[in-house]
């Protein structure tokens, strides 16, 4: 009798010990399956980084183009500028030659009269 309680006990005892590992290989399987998610959040947080950097370096791109746009487009207006005033002095040359000759002309013919 005192045979057969022990080994009950020690089957009992098993059993404590096959549940407690068997919870406990359940609360392995959690952690890992928690680690996968981690893992997979992980990765799809990485690749929105790379997302963010690539439209970061388009954007740098477009905005280093545009300033060599408006770079351009400030050296044409200059030399814009440039042409016209420089087409203004000539005007102003004409208008003087004008204003020379009309002079010349005039002392012209106030000495015709005089003559």
């Amino acid at each position: 009798s005192n045979l057969a309680t022990q080994i009950q006990t020690v089957q009992n005892n098993q059993n404590v010990a096959i549940s407690k590992i068997i919870n406990l290989a359940t609360q392995v399987q959690t952690v890992q399956n928690n680690q996968n998610v981690a893992i997979s959040k992980i990765s799809n947080l990485a690749t929105q980084v790379q997302t963010v950097q690539n439209n970061q370096n388009v954007a740098i791109s477009n905005i280093s183009n545009l300033a060599t746009q408006v770079q351009t487009v400030q050296n044409n207006q200059n030399v814009a500028i440039s042409k016209i005033s420089n087409l203004a002095t000539q005007v102003q040359t004409v208008q003087n030659n004008q204003n020379v000759a009309i002079s010349n002309i005039s002392n012209l013919a106030t000495h015709i009269k005089t003559v």
